[in-house]
């Protein structure tokens, strides 16, 4: 991450309200105030590396039960993630633009929107509608599920 930021500064996400008015829409970014910002997330990766990373098979079976506290925080931090990355932008490399990712659109499903081509009265706009398959393993030539369900790669 840290490379990514030398090399891209405003690459972490930004959270994003978007609100439809008489002439269009209003996106208004970062104006959600339990998002995750970048220093919460250095914050969370290393908590995160201290849990994965804490010793031996044996040592681990040693400790005791999480507390109710440990599981409050874990929640906290999920709706913090959730907030972010619900609706968020993300500035494109060289400042030629942006993305703007909805996880559920009113068609119920992810979509993508690529702002660039700005000019003092326009912008272009490219938005992909993407559609969530239940299963990743579609045969060729047959229809995909069209199901809204999140899927499951790997081995099952």
């Amino acid at each position: 991450m840290k490379l990514l930021q030398r090399s891209h500064p405003h690459a972490f996400p930004q959270s994003l309200v978007r609100t439809k008015t008489a002439d269009g829409w209003s996106l208004v970014a970062n104006s959600k105030p339990n998002a995750l910002t970048f220093s919460e997330f250095k914050t969370l990766y290393n908590k995160c590396g201290e849990v994965l990373h804490r010793g031996t098979i044996r040592t681990i079976e040693s400790e005791q039960a999480l507390a109710k506290s440990e599981y409050d925080e874990v929640i906290a931090w999920s709706h913090k993630v959730v907030d972010l990355l619900n609706e968020h932008i993300i500035s494109r490399f060289g400042g030629k633009g942006f993305y703007h990712v909805s996880l559920k659109t009113d068609a119920g499903g992810p979509a993508c929107s690529v702002f660039s081509g700005f000019s003092e009265d326009s912008v272009k706009v490219a938005t992909y509608n993407l559609k969530v398959h239940s299963s990743a393993h579609a045969d060729v030539g047959k229809q995909p599920n069209k199901s809204l369900q999140p899927t499951a790669y790997g081995r099952g």
